[in-house]
């Protein structure tokens, strides 16, 4: 048995796999050679020789035979591989692309994301030195040229050493490095929270900066936004964090910068939504009251688990409209919101949304227009696309976000 077509067909393969190393090193690859030797490499065809027996003239010993579906089945394997890896790639570098199989895409964003954080790491920590907070760091690009959102000035970062054990962010939040920093989760966090932990290693310690451009900047941004426009209405402030882990870590940012501009009166409400790591409440309740004054702001915990959009409807109903409802419900952002966000609009100001598919991603997406709400910016699941499409740096994001800002919800 012979094969006339191994070699270009190695070779093609062999192209996708350089334009595969360009994705995880370089961030970037030519995105229709990409898909072309993709699709060329899994419709591949392998025109086998027949084998002629000195017996049985024409017809194929049982052997061959059987080595011939042996070859066919592996060959379609190979197949199978450059489908996977290609399309892998080509999901990250086009966000129109459809999610071709989850555990390769998050195989590829995982080396991906393992590459740049230790390739890119001394040089981010010396533009954090270099330029402060005077633009945002891009690591993915390795520069400092762009300007920080407006919104980031009303929030200049706090001074001071933390607390013996503790870090503290810009806000001036107290957490715990054991909790914050643990080791197993280091790998899935976003450079920004994974770089903070490390600047611990380091000999100058860790500049007071506002966040790097990661998949998280987006959230802090939508955060700090509700929370100043509260404050300058002079009224409660009202958040919903639906996935909240076990400190809340986003209802509790968006609680102190609240408090960094309301008045002494304003008082603040947050609703955390955990079914799962909340646990008996006690890491919650020592981490609020390190942080927050006392009777100031009401942290109150659902730890009921919610399958259904009537559920989350029947959570939001009750007192004044929320300023923000923070999901990230680990793929169940769909189901959540099926049927409710025409609701919404008269219940929130405004909505993030972290998306686990692209499915769920655009599905979302279509709902929310749908349905009268503003999509300030977005950025789909596993894609190096961060904010390109309004003229900013790229990014690699794993999880998708939505930022959408009611039209009704204000007056």
């Amino acid at each position: 048995m012979a094969c006339e077509c191994v070699g270009p067909y190695l070779r093609k393969v062999r192209r996708i796999q350089e334009l595969l190393t360009e994705v995880k090193n370089l961030f970037t690859c030519d995105i229709s050679e990409l898909k072309n030797a993709t699709l060329t490499a899994t419709q591949w065809q392998l025109p086998l020789r027949s084998i002629k027996s000195r017996n049985q003239g024409a017809r194929l010993a049982p052997t061959v035979a059987e080595a011939r579906y042996i070859f066919w089945r592996r060959f379609d394997k190979f197949r199978t591989s450059a489908f996977l890896s290609g399309g892998a790639g080509l999901t990250l570098v086009d966000s129109n692309a459809p999610e071709i199989d989850n555990i390769s895409v998050a195989m590829m964003a995982s080396e991906t994301s393992h590459n740049f954080k230790w390739r890119k790491q001394q040089q981010t920590f010396e533009l954090q030195l270099q330029h402060g907070n005077d633009c945002a760091v891009a690591m993915f690009e390795g520069n400092c040229k762009h300007p920080h959102f407006e919104i980031f000035k009303a929030f200049p970062p706090i001074h001071g050493p933390p607390a013996e054990g503790e870090m503290l962010d810009f806000l001036g939040i107290s957490s715990s490095i054991l909790a914050y920093c643990e080791e197993s989760r280091m790998a899935l966090y976003p450079p920004g929270r994974s770089f903070a932990c490390a600047w611990l290693q380091q000999p100058t310690g860790q500049p007071r900066t506002w966040p790097m451009l990661d998949e998280e900047y987006l959230e802090w941004a939508d955060v700090l936004s509700s929370a100043r426009q509260a404050s300058v209405r002079e009224q409660p402030f009202r958040m919903a964090e639906v996935g909240a882990g076990t400190y809340g870590i986003w209802a509790s940012r968006a609680a102190k910068a609240f408090l960094r501009h309301a008045p002494p009166w304003a008082s603040c409400e947050l609703l955390l939504v955990e079914p799962f790591v909340m646990g008996d409440g006690s890491a919650l309740r020592t981490h609020v009251q390190k942080n927050f004054p006392e009777n100031r702001c009401k942290f109150q915990v659902e730890t009921s688990k919610l399958t259904t959009a009537g559920e989350l409807k029947a959570l939001l109903s009750t007192g004044e409209p929320w300023d923000l409802v923070d999901i990230d419900a680990q793929g169940w952002e769909k189901p959540f919101l099926e049927g409710i966000l025409g609701w919404l609009q008269h219940r929130v100001r405004r909505l993030h949304i972290s998306t686990h598919t692209r499915k769920i991603h655009w599905t979302i997406l279509e709902w929310l227009n749908e349905t009268g709400w503003t999509v300030w910016v977005h950025y789909p699941t596993y894609s190096l696309e961060g904010f390109k499409s309004i003229g900013l740096p790229a990014f690699l994001s794993v999880d998708g976000h939505i930022s959408a800002v009611s039209n009704t919800a204000y007056s």
